[in-house]
């Protein structure tokens, strides 16, 4: 994809070059209506009437071309500041993604940590009892609505086993949420891709519900009003 910046200069360039030959035009067409029939229309001989010829052209195309000149240094040095901002932005909305992918990594590794109060410095007998394998399962069990009373106590007593067992994790982990709610925030202000922010969103909204439904996301109101649990339990929602 071209240049917008540049896109403009070409035609800014090219309407400057063809308001400069239309006023050539215009200024040699009315020296030669007034000047021609006298001469019938035959080119002079005489130095001092190709002199006053020059002189006429030079003082009335000369101010036209100076302005067009001065219009064109204006409009390249706001072109050039305008590709400075744009250059400025790009690297913000890369630092920004950087910073994004940082905290993704974060989440990630805070997700694949073995599950435990103590968290990544604790040794469980399962070594596959991961913080999102747990949180999985207990957020699962929280969201599932039925009317078998043993099933129901059965999933009260795992949400409830999944939150003491999260209970320090879960809060690092809704730390890092908020701030990569924060970051993808402002790389969409800043006009960043739409479709990395949805990729980000879509990639934890699974985990932030199941934080959601087992009490342990209330804490942030950012990540409850960007990634909106309540509306995305209908996708989780066992036999739906």
């Amino acid at each position: 994809m071209p240049d917008p910046h540049i896109t403009r200069l070409l035609y800014v360039a090219k309407l400057l070059l063809v308001v400069g030959a239309l006023a050539a035009a215009l200024a040699i067409g009315a020296y030669v209506l007034v000047f021609a029939p006298a001469s019938g229309y035959s080119l002079s001989t005489s130095d001092s009437t190709w002199s006053n010829f020059g002189s006429y052209v030079g003082g009335v195309l000369g101010p036209v071309f100076a302005f067009l000149a001065f219009i064109a240094v204006l409009v390249t040095v706001w072109l050039q500041a305008k590709q400075l901002e744009h250059a400025k932005r790009q690297a913000q909305l890369e630092e920004l993604q950087r910073v994004v992918a940082a905290v993704s990594k974060i989440i990630d590794d805070l997700l694949a940590q073995p599950a435990g109060s103590a968290g990544a410095a604790s040794s469980p007998q399962n070594p596959e009892r991961t913080v999102f394998t747990v949180l999985s399962a207990a957020g699962t069990a929280a969201l599932a609505s039925t009317p078998d009373y043993i099933v129901s106590a059965s999933n009260n007593t795992l949400v409830r086993s999944a939150k003491d067992s999260l209970l320090l994790q879960s809060s690092s982990l809704v730390i890092e949420l908020h701030q990569l709610v924060w970051c993808l925030t402002e790389y969409e202000r800043e006009g960043g891709s739409l479709t990395v922010a949805k990729f980000y969103k879509s990639r934890y909204n699974a985990v932030v519900c199941w934080l959601d439904s087992i009490g342990l996301a209330s804490s942030s109101e950012r990540v409850q009003e960007y990634f909106r649990p309540k509306e995305f339990r209908q996708f989780l929602v066992p036999g739906e």
